[in-house]
């Protein structure tokens, strides 16, 4: 997914459905979809922290991926779980890296 078109706009609110284009997520009323306003939240977020800490494009599209997949892997699950998950699987999410 290339997010560079995403960070073309100075305003916000526009990146945000410039994100939910890119995702393709149908269009929504933020105000009766709070679900898919919320996560399209901390997807902008997450991928704002990556952009801003000067993250080249493509670790930020992999990490995109790899976040991704945490949501998903843990979506409806308990703390307790989702700590298990994120253990279990950490080398496989971070690559070869030591992840001690």
């Amino acid at each position: 997914k290339d997010f560079r078109v995403v960070f073309r706009n100075s305003i916000i609110e526009e990146r945000k459905r410039e994100l939910a284009k890119v995702l393709q997520f149908p269009e929504f009323n933020e105000e009766d979809d709070l679900r898919t306003a919320t996560l399209i939240d901390v997807y902008y977020e997450m991928l704002s922290y990556l952009v801003n800490h000067g993250f080249p494009w493509r670790e930020v599209a992999s990490f995109f991926e790899m976040f991704q997949c945490l949501l998903n892997e843990t979506q409806g699950k308990r703390y307790k779980a989702t700590d298990r998950f994120i253990h279990r699987d950490k080398a496989r999410l971070c690559g070869d890296q030591d992840v001690s």
